[in-house]
């Protein structure tokens, strides 16, 4: 949780405030009973490929879920023992976007030429770590994250946690 408390600044308030409210006697009490990964439904990227590491450690693929206002497919995948979270994986269906919409993200999303978990070393564990916190491809534009903003409703997240897409004039727009 180090690296989302340091990225997501409102983390430790609300860790106070538990604290506080009795809920938790530390932050150290606090268990990720899930965790939510998005994807992108484009070549070498997605569901597909993305669940390759989960897999690899144990995890079960179960449920297909969709949600159709999100124009999302997900799965979930169960822990191989039950102190690990379950794992979520959703995958933006990028084909049911607007042809612009379509076009900002394969702008991006073409700068990955091959699976990306097929070269990594799965039982490598710092080098899983690195690859779930290292972006694919370049932070996209304030511009382009407000257009595709608008258009699915939520801000999206398929960068690396804590990566603000830049503000017209090349400054960090806040995400947290």
């Amino acid at each position: 949780m180090r690296r989302y408390r340091e990225r997501v600044p409102d983390v430790d308030g609300v860790v106070r405030a538990m604290i506080a409210a009795g809920l938790v006697d530390s932050v150290g009490a606090i268990e990720n009973d899930h965790i939510a990964f998005r994807t992108m439904g484009v070549p070498h990227l997605g569901i597909a490929s993305f669940e390759k590491i989960f897999m690899h450690y144990g995890y079960a693929k179960r449920d297909y879920l969709r949600f159709d206002g999100k124009k999302l497919d997900a799965y979930w995948y169960a822990p191989p023992v039950a102190r690990y979270p379950r794992i979520f994986i959703s995958e933006l269906c990028v084909d049911e976007l607007s042809a612009d919409a379509q076009r900002i993200i394969r702008s991006y999303t073409d700068e990955v030429t091959s699976d990306p978990v097929d070269s990594l070393n799965l039982d490598d564990g710092a080098a899983v770590d690195q690859f779930l916190h290292s972006p694919l491809w370049r932070t996209p534009t304030w511009e382009d994250y407000q257009r595709l903003a608008d258009e699915s409703g939520e801000r999206p997240t398929e960068r690396a946690p804590g990566e603000a897409p830049e503000e017209p004039d090349g400054s960090a727009e806040p995400t947290g």
